[in-house]
């Protein structure tokens, strides 16, 4: 191997390195986003009322005590953590449930408490956690 291939084989493995911390970086956010959203009773009460059907943020107010601006802060987290989508359909805002989303992060839980059969569980929290930062990356370049 000539000098200028390693050097070119050691700019390759820093690149490497730094994005594989990158990824574990960005999904370290990622899950503790969501925990951060499960960990209200209100955002948890709000994907309960998702689960059954698409709601407004006027239907959605309705079952709250809260002043609109708090309700907002409650959806921009779930949002952020990837939990709801929200549509905007003429003056009115949708909230949908983000099912795939929701299923990662009970693959990750499961994965976390070591449920399942041969490590299983565990490789599905990985691979779902991974898919969450890549969708939360891809967001942030849409956004």
């Amino acid at each position: 191997m000539t000098a200028r291939e390693a050097a070119c084989y050691s700019y390759f493995d820093y690149w490497r390195i730094t994005e594989i911390i990158e990824r574990m970086v960005g999904v370290v956010v990622a899950v503790n986003e969501v925990f951060k959203a499960l960990g209200d009773p209100t955002r948890r009460e709000i994907l309960r009322l998702l689960r059954d059907r698409d709601l407004t943020a006027g239907e959605l107010a309705e079952h709250f005590p809260l002043a609109k601006s708090t309700l907002s802060g409650h959806f921009a987290t779930l949002r952020h953590a990837g939990l709801i989508v929200q549509e905007r359909r003429g003056t009115t805002i949708v909230y949908s449930l983000h099912i795939a989303a929701v299923e990662e992060v009970v693959a990750t839980v499961l994965g976390l408490l070591g449920v399942g059969e041969d490590g299983a569980a565990e490789g599905a929290a990985d691979d779902a956690v991974a898919r969450v930062a890549a969708e939360g990356r891809e967001g942030e370049g849409a956004g």
